[in-house]
């Protein structure tokens, strides 16, 4: 059975007490670095405010991407911008406080920003420092870009086949098996520095790492130098995969008498002394022969009846599992190798305990994957870093990196999948006359649906987020409505409450438009679609909770649903469940769709259209989406990178 493992305890591994500050990110550093985490180490992941771009991979839960959660347990994250010199000087500061470091940037990168390990080695002369790279620093390749299917290509590992086309090997392999090499050369590197109290610099590369991996069995023919030595038929390991009267089984008898047991097992006993098959080397003259004749004979069994044949003859065998059958094998079960620990947000999670079992300090889970920058002000504080600095290296972008023209352009991209919906207004006939309320989260393609006819109408509704994970608002639903379903509506003015938005939207055109709802929302199935394919871009953005303070009053935000500049605004009042009165400036004229800096510039503006745009041009003098306005601190803010920081130095915790 799966062992559930409760979290929170100390790192107990034989590699507790050593501290490693990791820069790298995708697989291969990651991997690594987990495994040392496992091992009782305290890793401390750095990474740019955009974060490992594995935190985008699906599937998800709740935000968190399965492959990060595999390969980023035992952590600790921090964010840093290497690009500004306060991020630097921080990094500087983890790393005086290293035993080990990890990077898999290209070669040369880490000195450009003055934290490569010449910077410390004097200071820290028992500091091992390890750059993992695609191929080296030296050599035709060594400046291209390297990710795993170009070292298969390079290593041999896409010709394994003896036959037919080059193949990827369907798994990351090549990052795999670096990652590997890179755990155990630390912990050889950390010996050595234990013994002499020097570290070293220790240089890898995933080239180097899979030709080591692939030599012994894969390149022998390439093994002797000499002239005349033989060469030999490549190996074929489909050899060992048969298939049965119902299925597939793996066999594979390599020494005689286990030769001899599938045989017997198999029915063909007369083979047992035939000259082309009695000896290893006569085999493998004759294997395609062979291949034939132990096809025909494995093809008329079932696999329940061959793994009872091969099991009376001590016949190394498997049956052969489907992914979705892994989890559930006995001897999987048996030995409790699979473990299960709960997330705070992504809830439950399934993953392969530490392989080596260390009797005396056994390997052990204590700490769950962490959310990007999770633990920023205890390791600032660690530091020494005061609240006071922390704040202003916030204003200064210390904690950003590439992450805003990301933003900006994923943003960009869900408004074009949606083709332009949530832009236009057309004003409703009749206005509430008390606020709508709107339970929703951002990222929600159901709940965009009902935010575009609030533009589309020019309806104003207070916004009470309710992310994943969150607890500010999500209760109230459930109390309300029985279920945490959404968007959920609640209409003051009519004393409606309703789930489902086709409902909500049928709704809204029925008791505030004053005309019939119009084509492009009669195929809602056909919006919902759109809705979904827009929100992948956004890779989770507006979804999960972030820690925050929760204001006393409501902000406002003068918003229309497809404006790329606010909707990451939205996302992060959403994440921090900030709660907001949507003000709905939708484009109701063609003056409208000039740019704001064009209006301005116009010596004679026209009259906004809508009431909103009307009060915003009053209040600012032109019209700027998004606007903030914050009636707890009296601030107001135009520009949405602008609004970002404030937002974050402001409420989040």
């Amino acid at each position: 059975m799966t062992q559930r493992v409760d979290l929170g305890g100390k790192p107990t591994g034989p590699l507790a007490g050593v501290r490693v500050i990791d820069f790298t990110a995708v697989y291969s550093g990651p991997i690594a670095a987990s495994i040392l985490g496992d091992q009782g180490a305290q890793v401390i992941k750095v990474e740019s405010a955009a974060g490992d771009l594995m935190r985008r991979g699906l599937p998800k839960s709740n935000g968190l991407g399965g492959a990060f959660a595999a390969m980023n347990r035992n952590k600790k994250s921090v964010c840093l911008n290497l690009q500004t010199d306060a991020g630097r000087e921080i990094a500087r500061q983890l790393v005086s406080t290293a035993d080990v470091v990890m990077e898999n940037f290209r070669p040369g990168v880490m000195d450009r920003l003055g934290i490569g390990y010449d910077s410390f080695k004097a200071e820290q002369p028992k500091l091992v420092y390890v750059s993992i790279n695609g191929v080296g620093s030296v050599g035709p390749y060594a400046n291209r870009r390297v990710y795993d299917a170009v070292i298969q290509a390079i290593s041999g590992f896409t010709t394994l086949q003896p036959e037919g086309d080059p193949a990827m090997v369907n798994s990351l392999v090549c990052d795999k098996v670096t990652s590997l090499t890179a755990a155990q050369a630390v912990t050889a590197a950390l010996f050595q520095a234990e013994r002499s109290g020097q570290g070293q610099r220790v240089e890898l590369s995933m080239l180097d790492a899979n030709l080591y991996f692939l030599w012994p069995d894969v390149m022998t023919n390439f093994t002797f130098m000499d002239p005349g030595v033989e060469k030999i038929p490549y190996l074929d390991h489909s050899l060992f995969l048969r298939r049965t009267l119902d299925g597939w089984i793996a066999v594979m008898p390599v020494q005689q008498a286990e030769l001899l047991g599938a045989f017997r097992a198999l029915g063909v006993e007369h083979l047992i002394d035939d000259e082309r098959f009695n000896t290893f080397e006569a085999r493998a003259r004759n294997r395609t022969l062979m291949k034939q004749l132990m096809d025909e004979a494995y093809a008329k069994f079932s696999t329940d009846e061959l793994v009872e044949r091969m099991e009376a003859n001590d016949v190394p065998y498997s049956r052969v599992n489907m992914r979705d059958e892994v989890v559930d094998d006995p001897q999987i079960q048996a030995m409790q190798a699979l473990w299960r620990y709960e997330h705070p947000l992504a809830g439950e999670v399934r993953s392969p305990r530490p392989p080596a079992q260390f009797e005396r300090t056994p390997s052990n889970v204590h700490a769950h994957t962490p959310g990007l920058g999770e633990h920023n002000a205890e390791i600032l504080a660690e530091l020494g870093i005061e609240k006071a600095r922390i704040s202003q290296l916030y204003d200064e972008g210390s904690f950003m990196s590439f992450f805003y023209p990301l933003n900006i352009t994923t943003s960009l991209a869900a408004t074009f999948l949606r083709g332009g919906a949530g832009v236009s207004a057309r004003p409703a006939s009749s206005m509430p006359a008390q606020l709508l309320k709107l339970y929703e989260f951002e990222g929600c393609p159901h709940c965009r649906l009902v935010r575009e006819v609030l533009t589309e109408l020019d309806i104003d509704a207070l916004i009470l987020p309710c992310p994943k994970g969150g607890h500010r608002y999500r209760d109230e639903v459930i109390e309300q409505g029985g279920k945490a379903q959404f968007p959920y509506l609640v209409d003051p003015n009519t004393d409606v409450r309703m789930y489902e938005s086709s409902d909500i939207i049928d709704y809204l055109f029925a008791t505030y438009a004053g005309r019939p709802k119009p084509w492009h929302w009669q195929a809602i199935e056909l919006q919902r679609f759109s809705s979904v394919l827009a929100a992948v871009p956004r890779m989770g953005q507006g979804v999960v909770v972030k820690n925050s303070r929760a204001p006393a009053q409501p902000l406002e935000l003068y918003s229309f649903e497809s404006s790329p500049f606010a909707r990451p605004v939205r996302d992060l009042l959403c994440e921090m469940e900030l709660p907001y009165i949507l003000r709905s400036v939708g484009r109701a004229r063609l003056a409208d769709w000039v740019p704001p800096a064009m209006r301005k510039a116009q010596t004679e503006q026209a009259e906004p259209a809508t009431r909103n745009r009307q009060a915003l041009q009053a209040r600012v003098g032109l019209i700027s989406i998004p606007y903030l306005v914050d009636p707890n601190t009296g601030v107001e803010l135009a520009e949405s990178s602008d609004i970002l920081d404030y937002l974050q130095k402001t409420y989040a915790r």
